[in-house]
């Protein structure tokens, strides 16, 4: 297979990914992120490997405000962005609990997490989502695979049925 087919492949990938996506997905997140604008609530979000990046970097877009018009952003922490505080809770306990060993503590019903997977399958955010549920707080998933068992306990968010990490990441 040359490196141009390659490409086509990935980017065919790419587009049948974005068409998966409409309005239907993004309008309950957007409602859910704005409640938790108008009650200065926390937003939490996570993800592991390249999630873990693209989560970090929606945290800093939510903190700086959508939309530039010169409001402040939303409440927005990234669990990874904190490097020695997961290596803690992995080391001493397990890595399971890196994300709900952080919030545990602080997280209320009105707050909203935001989980990145790309197999909506990985036990620490599996386990962070069990817990928000319990609490009440606001679920959003962003996931590939079909959604894993993490689609099942998200309200709301974006599915895709891509299998390739890749793709998915960049949706």
């Amino acid at each position: 297979m040359t490196e141009i087919t390659l490409i086509r492949n990935y980017l065919q990938e790419v587009q049948q990914s974005l068409e998966e996506v409409g309005l239907q997905d993004l309008t309950p997140i957007v409602d859910l992120l704005h409640r938790a604008y108008l009650e200065n609530a926390n937003v939490y979000l996570m993800g592991n490997g390249g999630s873990a990046s693209t989560s970090s970097h929606f945290a800093a877009h939510l903190q700086e405000g959508i939309g530039g018009q010169g409001r402040g952003g939303l409440r927005a922490i990234c669990l990874n962005d904190n490097v020695p505080r997961m290596t803690a809770v992995a080391n001493d306990f397990d890595y399971e609990s890196v994300f709900v060993i952080q919030i545990r503590e602080s997280l209320s019903a009105s707050d909203v997490v935001i989980i990145i997977s790309g197999s909506g399958e990985s036990p620490n955010v599996i386990k962070t989502a069990e817990m928000a549920k319990e609490v009440g707080a606001g679920i959003v998933s962003f996931t590939g695979f079909g959604g894993g068992k993490l689609h099942g306990l998200a309200d709301c968010g974006v599915t895709l049925s891509s299998r390739q990490y890749g793709p998915i990441e960049d949706v």
